[in-house]
């Protein structure tokens, strides 16, 4: 009796050492999957720092903001915090409409697309360093509402193009 005790007492303990292993990985690659979304942000920054003055040259920088965008999104699913995984989440989709995003008539500006990306370096920088994530911004906030308004404007125009074709 005094071994299955002492044998119930080891396999206890090898329960706790794999569980506490299984949450070091997990931080782990919570902290990878951050590095590498912050590192992605990063370049997004610094393609939005390089806005064109020009009208001819716009095509080509929201051709390589869209691409560093896809890059990104591919990083998302593994961050395993929900809360952070959604608000990168709703940065990057953010990203995906830059155009509207700096359309004043939107109430957009220019310096929007940067404060965004800010917000979403600052959270991911505070996941790696373990801290809590800060609450969402106005500029977030804003972001989110043009996004949604230009959607809505989408959806309400095909709707009226397909009763037309009706």
């Amino acid at each position: 009796m005094a071994a299955t005790k002492a044998q119930k007492g080891q396999l206890e303990a090898l329960k706790q050492q794999a569980a506490q292993e299984a949450q070091v990985r997990k931080a782990e690659k919570q902290e990878a999957a951050a590095r590498e979304a912050l590192r992605q942000l990063h370049l997004i920054q610094q393609q939005l720092r390089k806005r064109p003055h020009n009208e001819g040259e716009m095509g080509e920088w929201e051709r390589m903001l869209g691409q560093l965008t896809v890059q990104i999104e591919t990083a998302l699913p593994l961050l395993l915090d929900k809360e952070l995984r959604e608000r990168i989440g709703s940065v990057v989709e953010a990203m995906s409409y830059t155009h509207e995003l700096i359309e004043p008539g939107r109430g957009g500006s220019w310096r929007l697309p940067e404060r965004v990306c800010a917000h979403g370096l600052l959270c991911l920088g505070a996941a790696v360093r373990h801290e809590p994530i800060p609450a969402k911004d106005q500029y977030v906030g804003r972001a989110e509402v043009i996004v949604e308004n230009y959607k809505q404007e989408l959806e309400d125009e095909l709707l009226e193009w397909e009763a037309r074709e009706e």
